[in-house]
């Protein structure tokens, strides 16, 4: 989450274990709020409407190849741009 030009905290798994909803109320009322990760862009018209301004995720395009540098202790260094695309959703300006 994102307000005032500074990052309000690292939140993590919070869509699993239903935190989400309290973090979002925490925020005020024109923070740019950032959510992140493999669940985020599952329903983004909903997390939107909650005050999410941009989702981010990677999209896996080789699978197999991804897990082996996964599993050699690499990083998105190592396999952006050849095994997976990092995409980016933003909220579409109401002004």
């Amino acid at each position: 989450m994102r307000a005032g030009g500074r990052f309000a905290g690292d939140y993590r798994v919070t869509i699993l274990n239903d935190t989400l909803p309290g973090i979002l109320a925490m925020a005020k009322k024109d923070a740019e709020i950032l959510v992140v990760g493999p669940t985020a862009s599952m329903l983004p018209d909903c997390l939107f409407s909650k005050g999410v301004t941009m989702l981010g995720e990677i999209q896996v395009t080789k699978a197999d190849e991804l897990l082996d540098i996964i599993s050699e202790g690499g990083s998105g260094y190592h396999f952006f741009g050849k095994y997976a695309e990092q995409n980016r959703s933003f909220v579409e300006d109401k002004a």
